[in-house]
């Protein structure tokens, strides 16, 4: 089974699946969260990989330049560029493995987000539902109803 999403989905699933839970489910969960987990790691590489070709470098040592703060020091135009890479990165499929062994889980999985209650603002709202579809993928997308148009009678 391979879950289809987008990398931007990858930091919202982290955050809805963040809380305690008994050993079964949490069980369940971790072993997903591994997989979204090393990911997101590997977004985070590709994203930290472009700063460094775009941060100004030191005329000493030629390493990017942090400032304090911990950003990295970027023109206005390599500031562009970057927002638009990363904003394409982010966008990007990403397809997560899931082993047969894990088959199993990814009920508790889909029940765990169900049963969150961590706070979620409307895009990140809208990203977890998109995560759904992707987990069910023979569920038709929800749809807005439409109005039905009247002759005026």
């Amino acid at each position: 089974m391979t879950l289809k999403l987008k990398n931007l989905h990858l930091p919202t699933i982290i955050k809805v699946l963040t809380y305690n839970t008994p050993f079964q489910k949490g069980r369940a969960k971790m072993r997903f969260l591994k997989l979204v987990v090393a990911q997101e790691e590997i977004v985070n590489k590709s994203r930290v990989e472009r700063l460094n070709e775009l941060a100004n470098k030191d005329e000493k040592t030629g390493k990017p330049v942090i400032q304090p703060g911990g950003a990295f020091d970027l023109s206005q135009e390599n500031l562009t560029t970057f927002n638009t890479d990363f904003q394409a990165l982010m966008l990007e499929d990403c397809l997560i493995d899931i082993p047969d062994a894990m088959k199993p889980d990814m009920q508790l999985v889909k029940q765990m987000i169900n049963e969150s209650t961590v706070m979620l603002d409307n895009r990140e709202i809208l990203v977890m539902e998109e995560v759904m579809e992707a987990m069910n993928p023979t569920s038709a997308p929800v749809k807005a109803p439409v109005a039905k148009k009247t002759d005026g009678k």
